[in-house]
């Protein structure tokens, strides 16, 4: 064993002056052929983690205690038998595998010496941390099993839980999300840290420190100092930012804070530009309204999808330019693995022609967010089944998609169920009366009921001339197009020109397809003056025509 100068560096260096190293000596001595599975099981790689900094190792504990008085105790604690005394309670109790249980101790190869969840148990009950988070955490910082939890995790998390003014769920998902905050001094590590955040980011507040606590936790281990304010400094210069959409930048992404501008964000600002061919406008707005993308390389990750999706649908530069802009984080997704599979869905789904499906991604680009087991898939099967589709062989649910792509996107139970109910029980119309008129008018499905339908269906009914409910729900089933046209552009203006001219209001819903200027010639007809004029001059028209007739003559 000790012919491989890692290993002994390996074991002199994790238990040094400790009684485990003088176990594992008796434990080669008694029985060497394990030793190469020791030597595996301590390191994976063949040497310590670089990751075992001062900062994470463990206080001192009491070692294991072996019955030294048993002739059988040696062969008890062979290196195979070590492991299982040792952390094979605490394996099960974490559910390790043998694989994690190897990169832990590669880590951390202390960790063989512990047994005893107590700290991780008095964790968990602290911040109601499940057995698995706690898995995570000591997959984070195997360390933690070292630490005393009433003298240094507890006032760590009470220090933490004060400043950033957060629950005890809240903390426990911060904790799960940065497991090395527990091995941080708050004092010397965390203050610092979060007094330069609002000190380098204008505006920054206590409620915004908590946001960014909860969103990136990993702010909270590191000093960013230094880096922070070049880059910021930098990143504002570059793209004129307020100090408002600074902080909206910082809040949304941490690469803004953690990377280097001249190595990594500046080339990155570049690249999208020259890449998608932007303006330094359109590159502003960009990143304002998807501040993500500075986490990705372009060359790397944005431009092969934005590669792939012009290949499959045969996109031009201004389309794929379109996409981007529309601020959809599919852009930064693996192309195969997580966009293809929605488009197979759908094309499958819908019965869809590759052009078809083109029309639909840019109409709505932002189908690429959606997860097909959790939006597409039941969404479309609750609508057609809410509105009967079935036996349509498909063709209801694809015009619906067609005509009104956003509806991919709507929760039905919360978006669209809602209103389909309340304009039922307002017209009281049947099932298939409601799906003549949404099949007709699928825009209604995008549509406010309290904010749009309702408020023109009260127009209708008290300004337009449809007291009698039964007259406007004869007339909506008949024409539900009225129930799309504009209350402020279309009908106000058109009661008013009815008035105005003497005539009959309810010409603005018989009429309410026909174009402004044909609109107000109907008007202008059914006035008393102008119509007497009109009917005058074309009976004066047909008896000149039946003379030349007569006459032999036609003009």
């Amino acid at each position: 064993f000790f012919s491989s100068r890692r290993a002994k560096k390996m074991v002199l260096c994790h238990f040094n002056n400790d009684r485990r190293a003088l176990l594992l000596l008796v434990c080669l001595a008694a029985q060497p052929t394990p030793s190469s599975q020791l030597l595996q099981l301590l390191s994976p790689r063949g040497r310590p983690s670089s990751s075992s900094r001062g900062l994470l190792l463990p206080e001192r504990r009491a070692p294991v205690v072996l019955a030294a008085d048993s002739p059988s105790s040696l062969w008890a604690v062979t290196p195979t038998r070590l492991q299982e005394t040792t952390s094979a309670s605490l394996q099960e109790w974490l559910g390790l595998s043998d694989e994690e249980l190897r990169r832990i101790a590669g880590k951390w190869p202390a960790f063989l010496g512990y047994d005893d969840p107590t700290s991780l148990v008095q964790l968990g009950d602290g911040l109601g941390l499940s057995r698995d988070e706690l898995k995570v955490v000591v997959k984070g910082l195997p360390a933690v099993l070292s630490y005393d939890y009433g003298d240094r995790l507890a006032p760590l998390l009470a220090s933490l839980k004060r400043r950033l003014d957060v629950s005890d769920a809240e903390l426990g998902r911060i904790v799960v999300k940065a497991p090395a905050l527990l091995g941080c001094d708050y004092e010397r590590d965390v203050e610092p840290n979060l007094a330069s955040f609002q000190r380098r980011v204008p505006g920054l507040g206590d409620a915004d420190l908590r946001r960014l606590a909860l969103r990136h936790p990993k702010a909270l281990i590191s000093s960013y100092d230094a880096n922070l304010a070049s880059s910021l400094v930098a990143l504002k210069t570059r793209l004129s930012l307020t100090d408002g959409e600074v902080r909206k930048i910082v809040l949304a992404t941490t690469a803004s804070f953690t990377c280097s501008y001249e190595a990594n964000l500046g080339p990155k600002l570049t690249s999208l530009r020259l890449g998608l061919g932007l303006t330094e406008k359109e590159l502003k707005s960009l990143v304002l309204r998807l501040p993500t993308i500075l986490n990705y390389s372009y060359h790397n990750r944005v431009g092969p999808t934005l590669q792939k999706l012009q290949s499959r649908f045969d996109l031009t530069d201004a389309e794929v330019k379109k996409v981007v802009l529309s601020a959809t984080s599919a852009v930064t997704c693996d192309f195969d693995k997580r966009i293809e599979p929605k488009f197979d869905y759908l094309t499958s789904r819908l019965d869809l022609k590759d052009d078809e499906l083109k029309r639909i991604f840019l109409r709505y680009p932002a189908l690429l967010n959606l997860s097909v087991l959790e939006n597409l898939a039941p969404s479309l099967a609750a609508l057609e089944k809410r509105l009967d589709l079935k036996d349509d062989n498909k063709a209801g649910l694809k015009h619906l998609v067609l005509r009104l792509p956003p509806i991919l996107g709507l929760n039905f139970d919360r978006n669209v169920d809602p209103k389909l109910r309340l304009l039922q029980a307002r017209l009281g119309l049947s099932d298939a009366e409601l799906k003549r008129v949404v099949l007709r008018l699928p825009a209604l499905l995008g549509c406010s009921y309290h904010a749009n339908i309702a408020v023109k269906l009260d127009f209708l009914q008290h300004e337009a001339g449809f007291a009698d409910l039964s007259d406007l729900r004869k007339k909506v089933i008949a024409t539900p197009a009225i129930l799309g046209y504009s209350l402020q552009h279309r009908y106000r203006p058109r009661v008013a020109l009815c008035r105005d001219a003497g005539a009959p209001v309810t010409l603005v819903v018989q009429y309410a397809t026909l174009p402004d200027t044909k609109f107000a010639d109907k008007v202008l007809y059914r006035s008393s003056g102008q119509r007497k004029s009109r009917v005058e001059r074309r009976r004066s028209s047909e008896k000149q025509e039946s003379k030349a007739r007569k006459g032999g003559t036609f003009e």
